[in-house]
Protein backbone atom coordinates (compact mmCIF):
# COMPACT_ATOMS: atom_id res chain seq x y z
CA UNK A 1 0.00 0.00 0.00
CA UNK A 2 1.59 3.44 -0.80
CA UNK A 3 1.85 5.30 2.09
CA UNK A 4 3.47 8.81 0.53
CA UNK A 5 5.57 11.15 -1.44
CA UNK A 6 8.83 12.13 0.21
CA UNK A 7 11.81 14.86 -0.22
CA UNK A 8 15.06 14.64 1.83
CA UNK A 9 16.99 17.99 1.73
CA UNK A 10 20.27 19.33 2.17
CA UNK A 11 19.54 22.65 0.08
CA UNK A 12 19.95 26.57 0.72
CA UNK A 13 16.27 28.20 1.19
CA UNK A 14 17.01 30.49 -1.41
CA UNK A 15 19.33 30.03 -4.92
CA UNK A 16 22.68 29.94 -4.40
CA UNK A 17 23.51 31.81 -8.09
CA UNK A 18 21.71 35.07 -8.14
CA UNK A 19 21.02 37.11 -11.39
CA UNK A 20 24.33 39.19 -12.38
CA UNK A 21 21.91 42.57 -12.67
CA UNK A 22 20.50 42.61 -9.72
CA UNK A 23 21.70 45.78 -7.58
CA UNK A 24 24.42 44.92 -5.12
CA UNK A 25 22.00 46.11 -2.07
CA UNK A 26 19.70 43.32 -2.71
CA UNK A 27 22.20 40.65 -3.35
CA UNK A 28 23.94 41.62 0.23
CA UNK A 29 20.10 41.32 1.77
CA UNK A 30 19.49 38.26 -0.03
CA UNK A 31 22.97 36.55 1.05
CA UNK A 32 22.29 38.01 4.81
CA UNK A 33 18.28 36.11 5.07
CA UNK A 34 19.55 32.56 2.72
CA UNK A 35 19.84 29.87 5.32
CA UNK A 36 19.97 26.29 4.95
CA UNK A 37 17.39 23.76 5.26
CA UNK A 38 17.95 19.80 6.11
CA UNK A 39 14.81 18.01 5.95
CA UNK A 40 14.10 14.58 6.64
CA UNK A 41 10.80 12.22 6.41
CA UNK A 42 9.11 11.11 9.60
CA UNK A 43 6.81 8.02 9.69
CA UNK A 44 4.73 7.26 12.94
CA UNK A 45 2.95 3.65 12.84
CA UNK A 46 0.63 2.38 14.70
CA UNK A 47 -0.20 -1.50 15.46
CA UNK A 48 -3.96 -1.47 15.94
CA UNK A 49 -4.32 -5.03 16.41
CA UNK A 50 -3.86 -7.90 19.03
CA UNK A 51 -0.64 -9.93 17.60
CA UNK A 52 3.04 -8.49 17.20
CA UNK A 53 3.67 -7.58 13.29
CA UNK A 54 6.95 -7.28 10.58
CA UNK A 55 6.24 -4.47 8.02
CA UNK A 56 8.38 -3.81 5.01
CA UNK A 57 9.10 -0.36 4.06
CA UNK A 58 9.86 0.22 0.14
CA UNK A 59 11.28 3.56 -0.84
CA UNK A 60 11.14 4.04 -4.74
CA UNK A 61 13.48 6.87 -6.15
CA UNK A 62 15.75 7.62 -8.26
CA UNK A 63 19.26 9.02 -6.46
CA UNK A 64 20.80 11.88 -9.08
CA UNK A 65 24.03 11.37 -10.39
CA UNK A 66 26.87 11.64 -7.75
CA UNK A 67 24.61 10.35 -4.28
CA UNK A 68 24.41 6.72 -3.35
CA UNK A 69 22.40 4.73 -1.12
CA UNK A 70 25.05 5.35 1.69
CA UNK A 71 24.21 8.95 1.91
CA UNK A 72 20.75 8.29 3.73
CA UNK A 73 20.35 6.73 7.00
CA UNK A 74 17.12 5.41 8.88
CA UNK A 75 16.20 5.47 12.10
CA UNK A 76 13.59 3.18 13.80
CA UNK A 77 12.53 3.98 17.43
CA UNK A 78 9.96 1.59 19.05
CA UNK A 79 10.66 2.26 22.84
CA UNK A 80 10.24 6.33 23.09
CA UNK A 81 14.41 6.54 24.18
CA UNK A 82 15.94 9.34 23.32
CA UNK A 83 18.07 7.59 21.30
CA UNK A 84 16.65 5.32 18.46
CA UNK A 85 17.01 1.50 19.20
CA UNK A 86 17.39 -0.11 16.11
CA UNK A 87 19.84 2.12 13.85
CA UNK A 88 20.19 0.88 9.92
CA UNK A 89 20.81 1.65 6.26
CA UNK A 90 18.20 0.75 3.57
CA UNK A 91 18.84 -2.19 1.15
CA UNK A 92 18.95 -2.01 -2.30
CA UNK A 93 16.79 -3.88 -4.61
CA UNK A 94 18.68 -5.56 -7.28
CA UNK A 95 18.21 -4.22 -10.98
CA UNK A 96 15.40 -1.32 -9.41
CA UNK A 97 15.43 2.15 -8.13
CA UNK A 98 14.03 0.64 -4.73
CA UNK A 99 15.29 0.07 -1.74
CA UNK A 100 13.67 -1.87 1.58
CA UNK A 101 14.01 -1.21 5.28
CA UNK A 102 12.97 -4.86 6.54
CA UNK A 103 12.30 -5.93 8.96
CA UNK A 104 10.59 -2.90 10.98
CA UNK A 105 9.04 -4.94 14.45
CA UNK A 106 5.86 -3.20 16.33
CA UNK A 107 4.29 -4.99 18.87
CA UNK A 108 0.50 -5.00 19.52
CA UNK A 109 -0.93 -2.01 20.38
CA UNK A 110 2.21 -0.21 20.37
CA UNK A 111 3.49 2.99 17.93
CA UNK A 112 6.88 3.21 16.19
CA UNK A 113 8.37 6.45 14.81
CA UNK A 114 10.82 5.78 11.53
CA UNK A 115 13.29 8.44 10.18
CA UNK A 116 15.03 8.85 6.86
CA UNK A 117 17.05 11.54 6.49
CA UNK A 118 20.13 12.40 4.71
CA UNK A 119 23.03 11.38 6.62
CA UNK A 120 24.57 14.85 7.42
CA UNK A 121 25.83 12.99 10.83
CA UNK A 122 28.69 10.63 9.13
CA UNK A 123 28.96 12.70 6.02
CA UNK A 124 29.50 16.61 6.84
CA UNK A 125 30.55 17.40 3.88
CA UNK A 126 26.55 17.03 2.71
CA UNK A 127 25.81 19.82 4.86
CA UNK A 128 29.18 22.25 3.71
CA UNK A 129 27.57 21.60 -0.13
CA UNK A 130 23.97 22.18 0.51
CA UNK A 131 23.21 20.16 -2.57
CA UNK A 132 21.30 17.41 -1.45
CA UNK A 133 17.90 17.00 -2.84
CA UNK A 134 15.88 13.67 -3.09
CA UNK A 135 12.39 13.02 -3.92
CA UNK A 136 10.02 9.42 -3.94
CA UNK A 137 7.32 7.63 -2.70
CA UNK A 138 6.95 5.14 0.43
CA UNK A 139 4.95 1.94 0.60
CA UNK A 140 3.99 -0.36 3.57
CA UNK A 141 3.76 -4.40 2.97
CA UNK A 142 3.10 -6.98 5.17
CA UNK A 143 5.30 -9.98 3.79
CA UNK A 144 4.29 -12.33 6.56
CA UNK A 145 0.82 -12.50 8.04
CA UNK A 146 0.83 -13.95 11.60
CA UNK A 147 -1.59 -17.19 12.60
CA UNK A 148 -4.91 -16.42 14.39
CA UNK A 149 -5.76 -13.23 12.89
CA UNK A 150 -7.72 -12.58 9.70
CA UNK A 151 -6.82 -8.87 9.68
CA UNK A 152 -4.33 -6.86 10.66
CA UNK A 153 -5.34 -2.99 10.49
CA UNK A 154 -1.82 -0.11 11.17
CA UNK A 155 -2.73 3.82 11.04
CA UNK A 156 0.09 5.90 9.58
CA UNK A 157 0.91 9.37 9.88
CA UNK A 158 3.74 10.79 7.83
CA UNK A 159 5.09 14.03 7.75
CA UNK A 160 8.49 15.99 6.77
CA UNK A 161 10.72 18.06 9.45
CA UNK A 162 12.88 20.61 8.90
CA UNK A 163 15.40 22.32 10.20
CA UNK A 164 16.62 25.86 8.78
CA UNK A 165 20.26 27.53 10.08
CA UNK A 166 22.58 29.99 8.90
CA UNK A 167 26.15 30.44 8.94
CA UNK A 168 27.60 30.14 12.17
CA UNK A 169 27.96 33.70 13.87
CA UNK A 170 30.92 35.24 16.33
CA UNK A 171 28.70 34.36 18.98
CA UNK A 172 28.45 30.42 17.83
CA UNK A 173 24.60 30.47 17.30
CA UNK A 174 23.34 29.23 14.15
CA UNK A 175 20.15 30.84 13.25
CA UNK A 176 18.02 27.81 13.86
CA UNK A 177 14.55 27.22 13.20
CA UNK A 178 12.35 24.63 12.69
CA UNK A 179 9.04 23.32 10.60
CA UNK A 180 6.65 20.18 10.55
CA UNK A 181 4.19 19.37 8.38
CA UNK A 182 1.99 16.42 7.68
CA UNK A 183 1.77 14.47 4.59
CA UNK A 184 -1.67 13.59 2.32
CA UNK A 185 -2.29 9.95 2.65
CA UNK A 186 -4.95 7.70 1.92
CA UNK A 187 -8.01 6.49 3.96
CA UNK A 188 -6.76 8.66 6.89
CA UNK A 189 -3.63 6.45 6.85
CA UNK A 190 -5.73 3.49 8.49
CA UNK A 191 -4.74 0.35 6.38
CA UNK A 192 -5.85 -2.74 7.21
CA UNK A 193 -4.00 -6.17 5.94
CA UNK A 194 -5.92 -8.81 5.02
CA UNK A 195 -5.31 -12.94 5.30
CA UNK A 196 -5.41 -14.43 1.70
Amino acid sequence: MIVSTFELLVKPQLPKNLPGDLPNAIKEEIERLRRTVTQGYFLTIANLSPVDIFLTLTFTVKLPSGMSINDLITFLDTTGGDVPDLPGRLQPVPDSNKFIYSPLPLVSQNTALFLLQPDFVSKPELLKDANFEVRGFVEVSLPSFPSGVNDVTIQVTPEHRGTFFSNLTGDGSAGRDQIAYALPVQKGGLFTFKAT
